[in-house]
């Protein structure tokens, strides 16, 4: 199922709506809200999984630039006391 029929089950089903534009409206609104419209035809795992790694991915570099940082006021400071 996609994000949009995971959304879409519960309206049409829990909350018995029967309008499809209806519920289009709303789960878009949602998706919206959340910054998440662009994945309504996405599979939940596939998306995910890509959040997974983007967001492993953006550690790993901010860890790198972290010790990048260090590096160069370590330079600096070892500069600066050679002086």
């Amino acid at each position: 199922m996609t994000v949009r029929e995971n959304l879409e089950f519960p309206l049409s089903r829990v909350l018995e709506m029967n309008d499809q534009q209806e519920i289009d409206k709303r789960v878009e609104e949602v998706l919206n809200g959340v910054g998440l419209l662009d994945a309504i035809d996405k599979l939940p795992y596939n998306f995910l999984l890509r959040g997974f790694f983007n967001k492993k991915k953006k550690a790993a570099k901010a860890k790198q630039n972290s010790i990048e940082k260090a590096q160069k006021e370590k330079q600096k400071a070892t500069e600066k006391a050679a002086k």
